[in-house]
């Protein structure tokens, strides 16, 4: 469970705006008109959208712009839009202050709040208050992995020794929390940071 929820929040993650290259950002847009013509004749036959979109995201939000998405005959790698649809574009900053868009993927942020919606909905109807609980305790598990975990990694502190630190953690909270004094539950807990350091150990051993 608590890997499809980081699996979730990360593919939301990604849909959010994030920085390419210098210059160039992912963006979501809405389309606003699409206009489809036709070039080449025979087997080179090729449908160029001309699309009208609105930026919703990053310092451009609101800003309208036009672009071209060219539609090949693998249809499989087409990315063929209607008005309304939400995209995500790839945003160039030009240097005389101009910008390009292109369209890159279709925004699916909403697929995938609804899709953790009914995975919550369903832990809470299955457990009750069991449920609430691992629930709080995945959601406090995915905030340690993102603001703890990760920023220490990407600091450059020892990967083992801080994944250890935070497994450990975790477990600590997750069992007690849920389980509470039981003696199985502390059986638990110790079984399983004993485990992470023993592996932990292993790794470290040269």
């Amino acid at each position: 469970m608590v890997l499809l929820l980081v699996c979730l929040l990360l593919a939301l993650t990604g849909c959010n705006a994030s920085r390419i290259d210098e210059g160039m950002y992912a963006e979501k847009a809405k389309v606003l008109d699409v206009n489809t013509q036709t070039e080449g004749e025979g087997e080179f036959v090729e449908r160029i959208q001309n699309v009208a979109l609105e930026i919703k995201s990053g310092s451009h939000k609101g800003t309208k712009v036009m672009t071209q998405n060219a539609l090949a005959t693998a249809y499989a790698y087409n990315i063929e839009v209607e008005k309304g649809d939400r995209v995500i574009v790839n945003l160039e900053e030009l240097e005389n202050g101009d910008i390009e868009v292109y369209i890159i993927d279709y925004s699916r942020d909403t697929q995938i709040y609804l899709l953790l919606f009914l995975f919550v909905l369903a832990i809470l109807y299955v457990g009750r208050l069991q449920g609430f609980k691992t629930i709080l305790t995945l959601f406090l598990t995915v905030f340690i992995i993102f603001k703890v975990h990760l920023p220490l990694l990407l600091k450059g502190y020892d990967p083992i020794l801080i994944t250890i630190v935070v497994a450990t953690i975790i477990t600590i909270i997750t069992i007690l929390f849920i389980s509470g004094k039981e003696k199985k539950g502390i059986a638990a807990m110790a079984g399983t940071i004993l485990g992470c350091n023993d592996i932990g150990g292993g790794l470290h051993l040269p």
